[in-house]
C-alpha cells in the first residue's frame, strides 16, 4: 500500500512517500525517520554557496567571501585549479585569481564539488566503499552538465543535483548498517536493482530519502524533485531536471569503467522531453571522461 505523502511521527509531521513493502520492515515509520533526521547538514558554508546557483544577484564578491570563509574548501579549491585539467602557467594562489582566470561559474561548481566531497568523507564509515559513491556521483554530475547544457537548461545546478543524487545511498549505508545488509542480500537473491530491493526491505527508497533530506535543508524544488525523482520519470509532469538526472544516471553507469552494476533503462519519454538523442550526446563523451578523471583525480579518487 502507499501511505500518504504527509505522515505523522510523533507530533512532527514528516514529508516521506513510503511504499510499503508485503513483509513489515523491521523499523517502524517514526524510527527510520529519527535516524534520518540525525544524519548531519550539509556545512553553512557548503548551503549557501548551492543555494546561490538559484539566485539571480549572486555576486563575485559573495562568492569569494563564501569560499574564503572556510579555509579547506580555498585549500581544495586551490587543488583543483592547479590540477593537470587546467594546466594554468605559474599556478594560482589565491581565490579572486582562480576566479578571474577560469570564471564565477567554474569555482563556484569546483567549490560545491570539494565541499561535498568532503561532507562524505567526513560522514563515512569504516569499511564503506566511499570512493565507489564518489566516483559514480562525479561521472553522473560531469553527464549531468552536459545534458542540461544540451537542453538549455541551468548546468550549474545539474551539476550539483548529479553529485547529491544519490545521498540517500550514503544516509542508509550509514545510518542504517544493518538494513543495508539486508538490502544487499535482497539484491542478490532477486537480480534487482538496489532501489527496488530498499523498497522491499526498507519500504522507501534512497531517492526519496534524498530528497526528503533536500528538503529538509531548504533547497529549492529544482535540486530536491530530481534527487526524489531520477529513478522514477514515469509518474506524472516530471520536471526537465528530473530528466536530464535520469539521463545522465544512465549513461553516469555506462560510460564509468569497471561500474559492475546493472546499467539502468534510459527512458525514451526523458530523452524526448529534453529533445535529445543518442547521436546527440555521443560527441561529447570524451569530454565527460576527461572531465570526470581530472576530477576524480584531483578528489583522490583516482
Amino acid at each position: 500500500m502507499i501511505l500518504p505523502t504527509t505522515i505523522t511521527a510523533g507530533d512532527q509531521e514528516q514529508e516521506v512517500l513510503m511504499d510499503v513493502a508485503s513483509d513489515s520492515p523491521p523499523l517502524t515509520i517514526e524510527e527510520m525517520i529519527d535516524k534520518i533526521n540525525k544524519f548531519p547538514s550539509l556545512s553553512h558554508n557548503t548551503l549557501n554557496i548551492i543555494l546561490s546557483i538559484d539566485e539571480e544577484h549572486s555576486t563575485l564578491s559573495d562568492l569569494t567571501k563564501k569560499i574564503e570563509s572556510d579555509a579547506e574548501m580555498v585549500e581544495v579549491v586551490l587543488k583543483q585549479v592547479n590540477s593537470a585539467h587546467y594546466n594554468i602557467k605559474g599556478g594560482v594562489s589565491s581565490i579572486d585569481h582562480a576566479i578571474m582566470l577560469l570564471g564565477f561559474n567554474t569555482i563556484r561548481n569546483l567549490a560545491c564539488l570539494g565541499s561535498i566531497v568532503n561532507y562524505y568523507r567526513s560522514h563515512s564509515r569504516r569499511g564503506y566503499d566511499l570512493k565507489r559513491l564518489m566516483r559514480h556521483s562525479i561521472m553522473v554530475g560531469c553527464c549531468a552538465k552536459v545534458v542540461a547544457k544540451r537542453s538549455g537548461l541551468n548546468s550549474d545546478i545539474a551539476f550539483v543535483v548529479g553529485l547529491l543524487h544519490d545521498i540517500g545511498q550514503f544516509v542508509i549505508a550509514v545510518s542504517l548498517p544493518n538494513e543495508l545488509a539486508r538490502i544487499v542480500d535482497y539484491k542478490d537473491e532477486h537480480g534487482c536493482y538496489a532501489s527496488d530491493a530498499e523498497k522491499a526491505i526498507l519500504g522507501i527508497d534512497h531517492a526519496k530519502i534524498g530528497e526528503y533530506l533536500a528538503k529538509k535543508w531548504h533547497f529549492p524544488k529544482v535540486i530536491f524533485e530530481p534527487i526524489g525523482n531520477h529513478h522514477n520519470i514515469f509518474g506524472s509532469g516530471p520536471s526537465l531536471m528530473s530528466d536530464t538526472i535520469h539521463v545522465a544516471d544512465v549513461l553516469g553507469h555506462a560510460l564509468q569503467s569497471g561500474n559492475t552494476d546493472p546499467i539502468p533503462s534510459l527512458s525514451s519519454l526523458s530523452m524526448k522531453r529534453l529533445a535529445l538523442s543518442f547521436h546527440d550526446l555521443s560527441p561529447y563523451f570524451e569530454k565527460i571522461e576527461n572531465e570526470y578523471f581530472d576530477m576524480c583525480y584531483s578528489m583522490g579518487f583516482n
